[in-house]
């Protein structure tokens, strides 16, 4: 099997659970889901239809406006930022324009903003969506593309515990969650962008960068 993020082959069964099998890289240590495994595209938006991401969510706008405060830490004077898989309301986009960034959606799934991919931007915010890109290389280049050199990507998601068991990881088991990052992962996809890994907290939201692209 050949991963997806580094293009190495022999990445290492971890097995099944289910219908889905898990691969780890030996190399940039990317753990993957098999393409035969997912979901197909429209199954997996409908699946988005069951979740409760509205800005009538006052849970779910807590949440955002914690993480929106995290973008605080990058050093760049009135960035302008793109939200990267936004969802449908765009819920993150919105809060950070009432705090007064220049603030942008994307998200390929519901068509929002592809006028944007016209754009570059200082910080580009991934926020629980790297985990559901099937297409990690063509993803990653797409926003190389999209950050200004110096820029900043923002990226929120779980990272794999040590000594994880995947295949019972509660993360892993959301069918929509196709690959999964450890800290070598994020360092080896930072040292692809001339970058590094510029801020880390706990684990779940990392900024990579400035972006040497």
């Amino acid at each position: 099997m050949q991963c997806n993020l580094c293009k190495t082959k022999g990445a290492i069964s971890l097995g099944a659970n289910g219908t889905r099998e898990f691969y780890r890289c030996p190399h940039c240590k990317l753990i993957f889901v098999s393409p035969e495994s997912r979901l197909s595209p429209e199954d997996e938006k409908s699946r988005y239809a069951n979740h409760d991401n509205g800005a009538d969510n006052p849970e779910y706008r807590a949440y955002l406006t914690a993480v929106s405060h995290e973008i605080d830490r990058i050093p760049l004077k009135d960035p302008i930022i793109l939200d990267f898989g936004c969802g449908k309301e765009y819920v993150l986009t919105r809060i950070l324009r009432d705090r007064g960034f220049s603030s942008f959606a994307y998200d390929p799934t519901y068509a929002i903003g592809m006028e944007n991919l016209s754009r570059r931007f200082d910080v580009i915010i991934l926020c629980e969506t790297i985990e559901h890109l099937r297409n990690i290389d063509e993803e990653l280049r797409l926003l190389r593309k999209l950050c200004k050199s110096d820029g900043y990507i923002f990226i929120r998601t779980r990272l794999v515990p040590r000594e994880c068991d995947i295949l019972k990881w509660w993360y892993a088991i959301d069918p929509t969650h196709v690959i999964f990052f450890s800290e070598e992962t994020l360092s080896y996809m930072a040292a692809i962008l001339g970058a590094s890994v510029f801020y880390s907290y706990g684990i779940c939201s990392v900024i990579i960068g400035p972006c040497r692209v």
